[in-house]
This record gives structure tokens, sequence and C-alpha cells, in this order.
């Protein structure tokens, strides 16, 4: 049966060529380079001091914890906000390439901005598609939070297609279709495409939903939000892959507003710290409106689990304005983390005063890894709320040979709460918590004096507190152990630095031992080192809600 194509909407060659031509770079000087973050990992860093030099490089390459590393366990160094991972980054912007086609993309996606930013994620996720494909898979679902440039990673992948002459079906979010063939794109009726989707050699091109599926034996790639009808029914084919594509980051934020919107940093920054990485509410929709349905979200979130189960069972945009996905370096796997400090904050202070079950509930949540890295957030939260405050706590010795103490009320002073990077002005009576919560093994420490000794005491606030579960960076103590030597010209026996397994008081019974480990987490296992580290006394703390 031949196609019967209708007469509204027609692409001559003259502008098919002209599509051909993106993109066009734009004007700077540097080299255009694509390269995965690894969300959490330290650069290891020469030292002189032999302990340090020791837990650096004496790591087992083969062993790595079994418990807790995958999720939990690593989600505590990892940033909990996807723009904590853009914050070190001081470099100048790299090349950026904008895709221009005037008033063709409108003809498809009406609310489209004429030029689009291709961002560094759209020739990653491309080149793990064809891959797939390679290897006989011919479906593939893009998923991500609505607002990140998912249409724009279709008509980067059509531009691709068009450069070699492939045969493209493309539907947009209205259900429309236009085949792109010969030179030539044209519009074409559902009825017109049962003929062209028996063609192997078509790509068939899907923005934003496809929940029936129609028969076709060519290759598919359809971009969605996390809604489950959206595409449970390609998820169900054997022959897919499902990719996560990531929020933006603030160098990609600041490379499209220097191009194409031109608010300005200060403008755009600061509502990138409100709304994290959603580019269509940092750089697009900048209203009043936008800002509250923002605050209306937050107001609206007491109960965070159904706001994960809302983007993937209901048409729940303020659930995306609360929890992004945190894509992995893969593009296949994510986390889900809130959209930015000022979001956690908000929706922890509302919960903590007015709905503490509701938070308690929160915090004990296991059904779901894939909100550990929030949990662990609102954890911090609550440590940062009451631990300054001082008074009685839950504590007990716990020791590598499995043995512990009996449990204690030790009482603990009222402290000021500093920011770490103002520690050396007035470094006594303090309770110090990293600016950012990226590239240190611990969560705050205290200095104090005792029995002619100075003392330091460090906190590591996690939800993984049974024994070896959550692990102990050596090179993060000791890195700071140095520090503290350096600046107060002193010096600080391993045995007058505590480290305080800070959980959950729900979790404080089963709370044990934690091993030590080297700066890509592996546990350590040179017996000259850790002999030298188990003089550091290990207590596990639990913190009320």
């Amino acid at each position: 049966m031949g196609c019967r194509m209708m007469r509204p909407f027609v692409l001559d060659e003259e502008v098919i060529t002209r599509l051909k031509s993106w993109p066009r770079p734009v004007r700077n000087n540097g080299k255009v380079m694509y390269s995965r973050q690894e969300v959490g990992d330290d650069e290891m860093k020469s030292e002189e001091r032999e302990l340090l030099n020791m837990a650096s490089m004496q790591e087992s390459k083969k062993q790595k914890v079994d418990e807790g590393e995958g999720e939990e366990g690593g989600t505590d160094e990892e940033g909990m906000y996807v723009d904590d991972e853009g914050e070190e980054d001081e470099e100048p912007h790299k090349d950026w390439n904008i895709l221009e086609f005037g008033e063709f993309v409108q003809a498809f996606w009406a609310s489209s901005s004429p030029r689009i930013l291709e961002r560094k994620c759209y020739s990653l996720i491309w080149e793990a598609i064809e891959a797939d494909f390679q290897r006989g898979k011919t479906r593939a679902i893009v998923v991500g939070n609505p607002g990140i440039g998912k249409s724009g990673f279709l008509v980067y992948v059509m531009w691709k297609l068009l450069h070699r002459g492939c045969k493209i079906l493309l539907q947009n979010k209205a259900g429309e279709r236009t085949l792109f063939q010969h030179g030539q794109g044209v519009r074409i009726s559902e009825f017109d495409s049962r003929a062209v989707l028996s063609d192997k050699e078509l790509y068939y091109l899907v923005d934003g939903r496809l929940p029936l599926p129609p028969l076709f034996l060519g290759k598919l790639i359809l971009t969605c939000s996390p809604l489950l009808e959206n595409y449970k029914e390609v998820k169900k084919d054997g022959r897919r892959t499902v990719f996560y594509m990531p929020v933006w980051k603030s160098d990609e934020l600041a490379a499209a507003d220097q191009e194409i919107f031109k608010l300005g940093i200060s403008f755009w920054s600061e509502r990138f710290k409100r709304w994290g990485g959603l580019a269509r509410f940092v750089l697009e929709q900048c209203d009043e409106e936008a800002d509250k349905s923002l605050t209306d979200a937050i107001d609206g979130s007491r109960n965070i689990i159904k706001v994960v189960e809302a983007q993937v069972s209901e048409r729940d945009e303020a659930s995306h304005k609360i929890l992004h996905m945190m894509v992995r370096n893969d593009f296949r796997t994510y986390k889900y983390v809130f959209a930015s400090k000022h979001v956690s904050e908000k929706v922890f202070r509302n919960l903590y005063q007015t709905h503490k079950s509701g938070l308690t509930s929160f915090l004990l949540f296991s059904g779901n890894p894939t909100l550990n890295s929030a949990r662990a957030n609102f954890l911090e939260l609550l440590c940062r709320e009451v631990l300054p405050k001082g008074g009685l706590f839950q504590t007990k010795c716990v020791y590598a040979n499995g043995q512990g103490d009996p449990v204690q009320a030790e009482r603990f002073d009222r402290l000021q709460a500093k920011e770490s990077t103002q520690w050396q002005n007035a470094p006594w009576d303090f309770m110090f918590w990293p600016t950012k919560t990226t590239q240190r093994s611990w969560d705050a420490f205290r200095l104090r004096k005792g029995g002619g000794h100075v003392c330091l005491d460090l906190y590591q606030v996690t939800l993984s507190s049974a024994k070896h579960q959550h692990g102990i960076k050596a090179k993060g103590v000791l890195d700071l152990k140095a520090e503290v030597e350096s600046v107060l010209n002193l010096k600080i026996p391993l045995e007058n630095i505590t480290v305080y397994i800070v959980t959950l008081i729900d979790l404080f019974e089963n709370g044990g031992y934690q091993n030590w480990r080297g700066v890509q987490n592996h546990v350590l296992k040179d017996e000259r080192l850790l002999r030298k580290l188990r003089s550091i006394v290990q207590k596990v703390m639990g913190v009320p809600v």
C-alpha cells in the first residue's frame, strides 16, 4: 500500500539541506569536549605523611564492600543535590554547539525556541542507543524530568539521521506524524503511517508518550517523563532499553543563557539555587506564576514517598519540582535527589515543625533504594538541627572485633554551628559543618580540650549504621587531622580522635563498627595501617526526631 500524502505541511529539499547544516558552533577558543563526570570520586593527591600515603595507596583493588556501597553506603559522599557536582568546576566554558533551525522546529514543537543548546549528554546517550541497536535492540526509551530538553534531544537525533539519509517518522506530542525521506518532509495521517511502519530501515521518533505502540519493524526512540503510562507497553518489549536524561548543570545553563536567553548570570543563578536544573523554569518560565507553583509544591509535600509515586502514576508536575533524577554515568540508572538545597530545607522544615511522624516514616522507609540519598539528606538536616543544641544522647563504643560497650547517655555541650571554612578563626566551642556536601568523608567536627589534650570529634551521619555498612574514608579523617595540627601547631594522637556514627535513634541498636576505606571506597587491608587506625575511637550515636 502506498502512502497518501496530506497537503497541510511540506518540507522542500532546500529546508532539508538547511537542517543538515546543523549545528553552527558557538564562537570561542575552546575545544568541544564531552566527558562523563564521576559522581563522588575523590582525586588522589600525593602526601608526605606516612599514614596518608598508606591510606591513599594501600587499598584492596579487588574486594569492595558488599553492603551499602551501591546506594546508601556511597550516597553520603556523592552530593545530595544535582548542583553539588558542578560547584567545584571553575574552568571556563567549553565549546557548545547551538542547533539553529529558524521556524522549522516550531512547526513540530510550538513551545520550543528556534535555537537549542546541544547538551553534553545528547551525544553520549545517542552513542549508547546506537551501541544497543548494533547489539540487536530496537527500542530506546529516554526518560527524564519535564523541562530538561528531551524534545531537543529528539531534534538532535533527527539531525544526525538526516545526515545519513535515513528514513524518519517523527511524531510530536500532539500525535502529528511527519515522514522524512528522499529530501522531503511531509505530514501523513495515522492510516498512511501503517505502510511506512513496515519498513525495517525506518527510525520512529516519538516525543512525549506512546501508550499503545503500533506494530512496526524499524527502530523506535521515545522521549518522555517518568509517568509510566507514557511508555508502559514499550517497556514490556524485550527489545527495549531505558535511558535516563539528567537535569541541567550550571555550566549548561550558563552557555544557554549566553548564547540564547541573555538573562544575565545574576538572574538565572538565583533561579538555579531555588529550582535546580529544570532549564524551563530557570531560563524560560521566569514569572511569578511559575515561582508560586514551586512554593505550592513545597507546601504540599507532606509525604515524600507519595511525591515519588506521583511521578510515575499521576500527571503531577508538582512532584518534579521537588525531586529530580540524579543520573549516573551510564544513563541507565539514577537516584532521586531534592531539586535544590532551597527545596530540601523548606520541605524538611515543614515536616519537622508540623508533621514529625511523616518525617520519621520517610527516614525509616527502605522500600525504594533510589530514595536513599534524599533520606540521607533529611537525616543530615535533622542532625544540623539537633546536635548543636547539645544535651543527652544515647551512645555506645564499638570495636573491630564486633564487641561493644554498654549503651550510655552521653552529655554533649551546646555549641554554635558554623560552616567548616570558618573553623580556623575560632576553633573552640563550635560545631563545624561543611559548606558543600562533596569531596569529604565526614559531616561535622568539633575541637575540644579534655584532660590537658586537644581532642578531635568527627560526626558521620548515615542511615547505614550497621557493622561495615557505611565505612569511614581514612584519608578524609587524616587530612582533617593534619590540617588542624598545621594550623594550631600541635599534635593530636590518634587515640584522641573519636568518630561518631550518627544515625536515627530507631536504628541505633543495630549500629556497629565501620571498616576503613580508601579513596575509591575499597576496604583497606594493610594491617600495619589498620593497627594505627584502630586507635581512633568509634561510637554509635542515636538522634531522635
